[in-house]
Parts: structure tokens; C-alpha cells; sequence
């Protein structure tokens, strides 16, 4: 049990430290056992990586896959190094109140930068639009290659 957990240790001591690793996962929808009919209904399962040139991960929007790509990857790369400073202060103000029943998190590392967003966690109005402008524009990225 010690080896796995230290294997788990250094892998998250490689993504946290290394600047090269770029990381989005996105997880939405309701807290259900995965056989209940509800279970799909907007539920979003998103999880990418990328370090130097090797990327992996996976896109689900409900039922639906899309396919993970370079040029999706670079995409969203090149979106979140644009609107690094906004995710920042939005998550900077972001409570940290736990809600049950429900999972909404977007996690993105961005060289030295680990952040997470939650609209279940906006402080303000105007911060919970503009998460929901990041996600819908993050979507588009994700999508745009089916």
C-alpha cells in the first residue's frame, strides 16, 4: 500500500512542479449512482493533459465523446494562456463552501499556476457569467473537431 501511495505522491509532485505539464479536467452533474437514468444529464467529464509534445485525456459532454487532438489541445492551450489573469482573480475570489449532491469544478495547471473554478462558488453575479463564458467557450474549443 506504501508504494502505491508514494507513486501517486510523485506523480502529483510532478504535475504541481513541473512547468511544462498542462492539465484541464472539467467534472459537472449530480451526485447519482451511474446506473440511474439521470445520471448522463449534463454531466461533463473532461480530463487533459499535456507535457512538451505527449497529450492524453479524454472529452465527454454527457453521452457523447469527442476526440482529444493536438490541435484541440493547442487550442485550449493558447485560450487559457490568454485569460490567465481573469481565471486567476476569479478564482482568487471564489468561497470555499461545500455543496452536496452536485460536483462542478474546473481544475486547469498552467505552468507554475494550479487554479480551481466552480460556479457554485462565485462570490458575485458577474463572476458566475463570466465562468459560464469560460466553460461555454471552453466547450467550443473541446467540440470543434467531432
Amino acid at each position: 500500500m506504501n508504494d502505491e501511495y508514494e507513486k501517486i505522491n510523485r506523480e502529483l509532485y510532478n504535475i504541481a512542479y513541473n512547468k511544462s505539464y498542462f492539465m484541464v479536467n472539467w467534472y459537472e452533474g449530480a451526485v447519482l449512482p451511474k446506473n440511474h437514468p439521470n445520471y448522463f444529464n449534463g454531466r461533463i467529464d473532461i480530463k487533459i493533459a499535456k507535457q512538451f509534445n505527449n497529450y492524453h485525456g479524454n472529452i465527454n459532454f454527457e453521452k457523447d465523446e469527442y476526440p482529444l487532438t493536438k490541435e484541440v489541445v493547442n487550442e485550449l492551450y493558447d485560450y487559457i494562456e490568454k485569460n490567465i489573469n481573469k481565471l486567476i482573480n476569479i478564482s482568487l475570489k471564489q468561497n470555499d463552501e461545500a455543496y452536496d449532491g452536485v460536483a462542478d469544478s474546473l481544475d486547469i495547471k498552467y505552468k507554475s499556476i494550479y487554479l480551481t473554478i466552480s460556479g457554485l462558488n462565485a462570490t458575485t453575479e458577474e463572476d458566475f457569467n463570466e465562468i459560464n463564458n469560460i466553460k461555454s467557450d471552453i466547450k467550443n474549443i473541446l467540440i470543434s473537431n467531432k
